[in-house]
């Protein structure tokens, strides 16, 4: 048995973020409304020693498409008669890059 206040938040959880699933992009997956297993089976295997803090992943990989998106700026201005590609059109596919890779998790942020 549960205790009462976890059940309450639990059920209040479920009706904010319940519309999520594991595979959300497709409507045909469960959410975890449809299926509270599926929620609890992923908290289950995220928790315990080893398992990093999803903002330090987060952190991490945006730190890393930083670093890849100034390397390729910087070579593109090393290479000054023999570039492939304009500096001018690296930065601004960096800065669409910065401004849009936040996009898949946007339906879900603002279905709700």
């Amino acid at each position: 048995d549960l205790p009462n206040e976890f059940l309450t938040e639990w059920s209040s959880f479920l009706d904010k973020h319940g519309y999520d699933g594991e595979d959300q992009l497709f409507i045909s997956s469960p959410r975890y409304q449809d299926s509270p297993v599926l929620l609890l089976t992923r908290l289950r295997q995220n928790s315990g020693i080893g398992i990093k803090d999803p903002a330090d992943i987060h952190h991490e990989q945006v730190l890393k498409r930083r670093q890849v998106m100034n390397q390729q700026l910087e070579t593109a201005l090393a290479q000054r008669f023999t570039r492939p590609f304009r500096p001018s059109r690296i930065r601004q596919r960096n800065a669409v890059l910065e401004h849009t890779m936040w996009i898949r998790n946007a339906p879900k942020l603002h279905a709700a």
